[in-house]
């Protein structure tokens, strides 16, 4: 009894840790260094927008990102220039040269855990201009006009370009999105999109503005089995497995 126990309180212990894991991978941060390669501690560590004041002598600033980002490079408070979208998990350490720019402005968009059930849509291109969103109850508008837009998570929304009148175009999230489970899906464009409606999840057949994803298991983030759900049913199966072996 006391080593079924003592199993007991491990596998509890293990499946936990996992869960934890698991959800640290999904937190937006960007980390700065001024060393190339992102070697040693960087300097400035972000989970949010913030203003960073570098040195004039800074040639070059090197960042490892998690998540959607923007980067602004000015020279004075009001007077910017390069501003520069990033999407990532992680994976590189890439450079940014400053040229005569001493101000990073650093700002974060959507939710900290990447699988918020929302889309915003930018009048500009870059994820710039007036911007307006919508959740998963939908809307309705007198028309407002987007060049680009970001969504997090396995979701996917379907807009019109007049209320609910017609055939309605598919968004859907990107093949690394489905395959992670969370991530942004953003995209920019040439041309002005009449946006009159949008609501949560897809029932057109036709998808004349976005690429389809492959459909898998239903679940309540969006759509599909999340790397997340995977991991919680192979512990729980090891875990019924142990249980199994040590109560015979």
């Amino acid at each position: 009894m006391l080593s079924y126990f003592r199993t007991l309180v491990y596998l509890t212990i293990v499946l936990l840790i996992t869960i934890q894991d698991s959800i640290s991978q999904h937190a937006q941060f960007l980390h700065l260094w001024t060393t190339p390669n992102c070697e040693g501690a960087p300097f400035a560590n972000s989970s949010g927008t913030n203003v960073y004041s570098l040195p004039e002598t800074t040639p070059t600033v090197y960042y490892r990102l998690n998540g959607l980002w923007a980067i602004q490079l000015c020279n004075t408070a009001n007077n910017c220039n390069e501003r520069i979208i990033r999407v990532g998990t992680n994976t590189t350490c890439s450079p940014v040269p400053l040229g005569q720019n001493t101000i990073l402005e650093i700002t974060r968009f959507g939710d900290s855990a990447q699988n918020e059930r929302k889309i915003t849509f930018f009048e500009q291109p870059g994820l710039q201009g007036a911007s307006f969103s919508v959740d998963e109850i939908g809307a309705n508008f007198t028309t407002r006009t987007a060049r680009s837009y970001y969504f997090t998570g396995t979701n996917s929304w379907e807009h019109k370009p007049s209320g609910n009148v017609g055939v309605g175009n598919c968004i859907t999230h990107t093949m690394g999105v489905r395959d992670r489970g969370f991530g942004f899906t953003y995209a920019t464009f040439g041309i002005n999109w009449q946006i009159g409606s949008v609501k949560y999840g897809c029932t057109s057949n036709e998808v004349p503005n976005t690429t389809t994803v492959p459909t898998t298991s239903p679940n309540s983030n969006g759509g599909v089995r999340t790397k997340v759900d995977s991991i919680l049913m192979h512990s729980l199966i090891i875990a019924l497995v142990f249980l199994k072996i040590v109560s015979t």
